[in-house]
């Protein structure tokens, strides 16, 4: 079983405090749950970040590794320790007072996860597990492009994105991204 453990919170305290808390209670069930199992299990298209590189005058298309569905899986619920009895979703989460235009957050290089106030206040306890469970994945090596930020292979199936969506379908019934998953 995968067992969220917030080992650093900062900036969060009263109301959002509890919202947080909240959002990571129902990340963790939903992440432990059969019907996102089975979900990530039939999942189609995951895609990877494809990096170009410039090599004495001539482009070279790098991949990550693709990783079969059931390997991404326990890339998750291997967390990112081991207590003895649990994996650990190590989390680190930082509230910042901060307006990044349509972005909702980010993660540092140290795997701390950032989200801003000005989406924070705007989202649900559901969707701020799915901003989390996003996020978590970067921690967890994977990665998306940034090449071009209205890209729907992007915001719908690279495997930050995905997960996240994922997690928000099962706990809202919607995709803010407005993702068709079959």
């Amino acid at each position: 079983m995968l067992k969220a453990n917030i080992i650093q919170k900062i900036n969060y305290q009263g109301k959002d405090l509890e919202k947080l808390m909240s959002a990571v209670d129902q990340l963790e069930k939903t992440l432990n749950g059969k019907d996102f199992r089975l979900k990530v299990l039939e999942f189609d298209s995951f895609q990877f970040k494809r990096v170009k590189t410039f090599l004495f005058f001539k482009v070279r298309t790098i991949q990550d590794p693709v990783l079969k569905n059931h390997e991404i899986l326990e890339k998750i619920y291997a967390g990112k320790a081991f207590d003895g009895e649990h994996y650990l979703m190590n989390l680190k989460l930082r509230f910042e007072e901060k307006n990044e235009g349509t972005a909702i957050g980010k993660t540092n290089v140290e795997g701390v996860i950032n989200t801003y106030s000005h989406a924070f206040h705007r989202m649900s306890s559901q969707e701020l597990s799915a901003h989390l469970a996003h996020e978590w994945m970067h921690t967890l090596g994977f990665t998306h492009s940034f090449s071009n930020q209205f890209d729907k292979g992007r915001d719908c199936y690279s495997v930050p994105y995905a997960i996240g969506n994922l997690v928000e379908i099962i706990l809202t019934g919607k995709c803010f991204y407005n993702c068709k998953y079959i």
